[in-house]
């Protein structure tokens, strides 16, 4: 009967073609804000991320630069003082191999020339040798740490007359060690070594060159670092119940993580440009990831903001159509 049908005011709203069109429409709208916001976010993340990983690779580039021109300066330095034919003339021992050659030098003349050349290189030690492999001096050097292998190999690389430089741990501190052969004409008369520590001096000044933190880690545990003192600890703790800051391979991949009280851009390379650096130790390089992450959490909130607007904007304009559309079928 025509009585029984329902008037257009006693249809429920949400049955209404007012409620579909709205609905439809808020949707669409909430559905593209957050594709736009999810997008927009990890777009602007991915770029973060690049420009960080360029930033550390260009931080561990400069770290092995600054290694190359140290080692360089102080070779061409110690060669100057290799090359004085007072220093020359004091570990001059044409004596037989089984003979201390210490016995025939002045060792008060040597050692004060050695500590002197060692000050002006601004060295953490220096070492001279005969001929014959012995050391005759080595002020600075620490008297409970015996010569490890790798200071030896320096050594009888400069006896064969060749200028060489390595990277060494000695005790529990590295080391940059430079050999320079004291030579007179073809005959090589011995060898002057020199070390310079890679403390916490060489990591801030290494620090404010490349915008990085930066963190020497040798056989488990921090031996210099700029980073701050909680971020220093909590490497320090992670290093001895997980490998994170032990990976010394040749270039290794960023991660953000946090670090102590800060979130960093952390990596961890090895010492080497060209090699592994397992066996002695790494380098560990952070960069703050707060300002990045700030601008992130800013860009979200003006990106939920305007979706917002559009949203309520787009739900009126929505619901005033819907009347306009739905009241000529009413009527």
């Amino acid at each position: 009967m025509p009585g029984s049908e329902p008037s257009a005011a006693h249809i429920p709203w949400h049955r209404r073609i007012e409620a579909a069109v709205v609905a439809g429409s808020g949707l669409l709208v909430a559905l593209s804000i957050g594709t736009v916001l999810v997008v927009t976010t990890r777009l602007v993340t991915s770029r973060a991320l690049e420009r960080a990983s360029t930033d550390i690779e260009a931080a561990r580039m400069a770290f092995y630069d600054l290694v190359d021109r140290r080692a360089e300066s102080a070779a061409a330095l110690a060669r100057l003082v290799t090359v004085l034919p007072v220093f020359r003339a004091h570990i001059d021992d044409p004596g037989d191999p089984g003979r201390d050659p210490r016995l025939a030098m002045d060792l008060p003349t040597i050692e004060a020339m050695a500590e002197e050349y060692r000050k002006q290189l601004r060295a953490e030690f220096s070492i001279v040798t005969s001929r014959h492999e012995e050391w005759v001096v080595s002020p600075g050097w620490p008297a409970h740490v015996d010569p490890p292998p790798p200071v030896r190999k320096l050594i009888v690389s400069g006896l064969e007359g060749r200028s060489v430089h390595n990277l060494v741990l000695a005790g529990n501190r590295l080391f940059l060690v430079v050999t320079e052969p004291v030579r007179f004409a073809e005959e090589t008369l011995g060898t002057f070594t020199v070390g310079f520590a890679l403390d916490e001096r060489f990591a801030e000044d290494l620090a404010r060159a490349t915008r990085a933190e930066i963190t020497f880690v040798a056989h488990g545990e921090v031996v210099s670092s700029s980073a701050p003192p909680d971020a220093r600890a909590a490497i320090d703790e992670s290093l001895k119940t997980t490998t994170d800051f032990a990976d010394a391979s040749s270039g290794g991949g960023v991660l953000v993580r946090r670090v102590g009280a800060g979130t960093y851009v952390a990596s961890t390379s090895s010492l080497f440009s060209d090699r592994p650096s397992t066996a002695l130790g790494s380098i560990v390089l952070l960069q703050d990831w707060q300002p990045t992450q700030q601008f992130l959490d800013d860009l979200r909130w003006r990106l939920l903001l305007m979706g917002g607007v559009i949203f309520a904007i787009t739900l009126a304009a929505a619901m005033d159509f819907s009347r306009r559309l739905s009241r000529p079928l009413r009527d």
